[in-house]
């Protein structure tokens, strides 16, 4: 090819690209002939105030041919279905995602034989129908990517051949699901104002020749979860409760053993911590880091707030809070800097020690003897609670992904999978212990659950998140178990985990029998939190806007407010 129509081919290629990219759902199906078959509901409303049609994909349906051809073939069959709400209130159809979360989260269920189906999510077809390596391997990729692309001749053609050879399934299961669907793999509840009516596809897994038996599709809507509660201020933050370290437990310098699992203390004087917020004109105060007991928290007072310090920079975040006793440590973020404020929340609340950092922190740890503050450089600064002086920086590793101050022990968790263990305590802090490879990268520590270490590891965008189970003693993963999807807060009460997805649903977990873990309560939150903390009947979550949910995880449950239930013959 000459320079002339390498110029030319350039721009052609640019734009093929961008109009693949922004191509609509119709273009990616087969062609069709006939009119759209038709899925009309009664006109008027039934008596449970939801009227329901369903049947299964029919030739002239405005869908891609392979729904119709190559679906059967590969066990999954596909439901159109229409809802109206007939009555004067919302309702919302949440799904399980997989999870044993009750009745309530069940919003679609086919019955056929005696048997009970619930939809696949539209990653799970296109795994069927091109093999699981390529339907996870599949990303979709925005206009940006593919003008980049053009620029790289092999991206290029991966593209367009990833889209010809997955996208043309990927994107109008997608698109065409009756749930919003998550790249992860979870669904969004589907949220029906009065008199709309709502349209569209459900996929289920059943025995081929399933159009020729009778099918019961049950459909349950739900009252919405609502949250009524909102606190002034942003960027909260849930203090940790730290274990003090070994030596303040037994006076012993050497820290755990192997095999010793770390000890859950309650270490802080005011029931479940502190949590700080960054606020403006919080009790007329103006612009600044506020903190208040956890108890104390009242949506509909802000007198319980207690200024730490001014902060007025727009690029101020809260990183990571600390509290054992009455005293506190908040680390806050800005552009080009950090800042650790020690606080003081007993009843003569201030601050009687700060310290500014040229790197951001990533961690901060209290200790009846003092701190740790790690950076993201990897370098953990020591304070000395005593003397109220700073020893020497010392590098806990490359690439550091997170920290944890467990039993007199400093653990670092690296990037490339390994674990760096320092001494925290007694006469020689900071001596480096050992030096362990993992299978797996570890990307956030939640806390423990009954004595170890609950460690999270982040999945690529289309996969959802891991938990582990880490033996700190014997520096080791117990075992590790995949989740359905995206986790977006996380925290331990050392007794049972408490996760929100991204998708909204909220979880406690406990260790079951044979290295399981067992969903004990499910609930749903209609914002994402930004911090949540377990309490001994119930739980706390604050949204980075101030939403504010308090109370038993039953009272957010789906179907604690009403329901509605109707099933229909699928045709």
């Amino acid at each position: 090819m000459n320079m002339t129509n390498a110029r030319l081919a350039r721009p052609l290629a640019v734009f093929a690209l961008c109009v693949l990219a922004v191509l609509p759902p119709a273009s990616c199906r087969f062609m069709q002939r006939g009119s759209p078959a038709r899925l009309d509901l009664p006109g008027e409303g039934s008596n449970a105030g939801l009227t329901v049609a369903a049947r299964f994909a029919a030739p002239g349906d405005d869908v891609p041919g392979f729904f119709l051809k190559l679906m059967p073939d590969s066990g999954v069959a596909a439901v159109r279905v229409a809802i109206r709400n007939d009555g004067t209130a919302p309702l919302v159809i949440y799904s399980a995602n997989g999870l044993k979360t009750g009745p309530g989260f069940e919003g679609f269920a086919l019955s056929m034989n005696g048997n009970t189906y619930l939809p696949l999510h539209p990653k799970d077809v296109v795994a069927r129908l091109v093999g699981a390596k390529k339907a996870g391997r599949y990303v979709r990729h925005g206009v940006l990517g593919y003008v980049l692309s053009t620029f790289v001749a092999p991206v290029a053609v991966y593209f367009i051949y990833n889209d010809v050879d997955v996208g043309r399934f990927y994107r109008p299961l997608f698109n065409r699901s009756f749930y919003p669907a998550l790249e992860d793999g979870m669904f969004e509840p589907v949220r029906i104002e009065p008199k709309q009516e709502v349209s569209a596809y459900l996929y289920f897994a059943l025995p081929k020749k399933a159009r020729n038996e009778s099918c019961d599709l049950l459909v349950r809507a739900c009252a919405p979860v609502e949250t009524h509660y909102s606190l002034k201020g942003s960027d909260f933050r849930f203090s940790r409760d730290e274990l003090p370290l070994a030596s303040d437990l037994s006076g012993a310098a050497g820290g755990l053993e192997p095999g010793e699992p770390p000890h859950q203390v309650n270490s802080c004087d005011a029931p479940y911590g502190f949590i700080f917020a960054l606020g403006e004109n919080m009790r007329s105060l103006g612009q600044g880091l506020y903190f208040s007991r956890v108890r104390s928290l009242n949506p509909a007072s802000d007198s319980l707030w207690t200024l730490v310090a001014p902060v007025s920079a727009k690029s101020a975040v809260i990183a990571d809070a600390s509290c054992i006793g009455s005293l506190a440590a908040c680390a806050v973020n800005f552009k080009s800097k950090s800042k650790v404020y020690f606080v003081q929340c007993g009843e003569a609340p201030g601050v009687f020690e700060e310290r500014n950092f040229s790197r951001s922190v990533r961690r901060v740890f209290l200790h009846t003897g003092g701190a740790f503050v790690v950076t993201d450089d990897g370098v953990c600064h020591p304070f000395d609670g005593v003397s109220h002086t700073w020893g020497r920086g010392v590098k806990l590793g490359t690439d550091v992904e997170d920290t944890g101050l467990i039993g007199g022990r400093l653990f670092a968790f690296l990037k490339n999978a390994t674990i760096n263990v320092f001494g925290a305590s007694g006469d020689a802090p900071f001596a480096f212990l050992e030096r362990r490879s993992l299978r797996h990268r570890a990307n956030e520590i939640v806390g423990l659950l009954e004595g170890d270490v609950v460690l999270l590891e982040r999945g690529k965008a289309t996969r959802g998140d891991t938990i582990s189970i880490f033996d700190a003693g014997a520096r080791a993963v117990k075992f590790r178990r995949a989740l359905p999807g995206k986790v977006s807060a996380a925290c331990s009460d050392g007794s049972s985990l408490l996760m929100q997805f991204e998708e909204g649903t909220l979880v406690r977990v406990v260790r079951g029998p044979l290295s399981t873990l067992d969903v004990t309560e499910a609930g749903y939150l209609p914002f994402r939190a930004r911090t949540l903390k377990s309490a001994p009947h119930g739980f706390l979550a604050v949204g980075g806007s101030g939403a504010f949910a308090v109370g038993s995880i039953g009272s957010v449950t789906p179907g604690s407010g009403g329901a509605v239930e109707v099933t229909v013959k699928v045709q």
